[in-house]
């Protein structure tokens, strides 16, 4: 199942990691304000407190359900790599989150070995969980698009492509994007 998805795998992270840095160059480039940052997520309330046990579940819910299943919905739509646009937002987010230690609002107060720390243990488990399903959405959406437009050729036919998500997602990404949680929730706080 790995297998056969490793070079897509590797083709979505050097993309991705080409968006975190290109927004990580822009948002030093910008140095946008990040008092006006900070106080929208206050009046969000992503700063509100919970238990440990209640952003485990968010985590979960949000990673591990609605994420995976924007991404599924967005691959029936029979454009290439549409699929890819929640990665790619989160993937721009986490670029902006590496210039917080350089903002001139939060120099001293933020270090870049604390982001690295408090980001990178559950980012990395996390996106890789994401390329799994975003290696069989590529195959998904090949084969939707091979039905909608007769010149695609697609490698697999649509019912089993379809059988490659839910069992990737099954049986490698959900699991992945639990751990995931897991360290967000339980040992990130704890790191630093």
């Amino acid at each position: 199942m790995l297998k056969e998805s490793g070079k897509l795998i590797i083709r979505f992270s050097i993309v991705t990691l080409g968006i975190i840095i290109i927004a990580f160059v822009v948002s030093s480039l910008i140095q946008p304000d990040i008092s006006k940052f900070i106080n929208w997520a206050d009046n969000k309330g992503i700063g509100t407190s919970k238990t440990q046990l209640e952003k485990f579940l968010q985590y979960v819910i949000n990673n591990g359900v609605k994420v995976p299943l924007q991404m599924f919905i967005l691959s029936l739509v029979p454009i290439p790599f549409i699929y890819y646009l929640p990665i790619a937002l989160t993937a721009a987010v986490t670029g902006f989150i590496f210039y917080l230690p350089l903002a001139p609002d939060l120099q001293g107060k933020i270090t870049i070995p604390e982001i690295f720390l408090g980001i990178l243990p559950h980012t990395i488990i996390e996106l890789f969980a994401f390329f799994v399903i975003l290696a069989v959405l590529y195959r998904f959406n090949q084969a939707i698009r091979s039905k909608v437009f007769k010149k695609v050729h697609a490698e697999v036919d649509l019912v089993s492509a379809f059988k490659k998500v839910v069992k990737s997602y099954c049986l490698v990404a959900f699991p992945l994007l639990i751990l995931a949680a897991l360290i967000e929730a339980f040992i990130t706080p704890h790191i630093g």
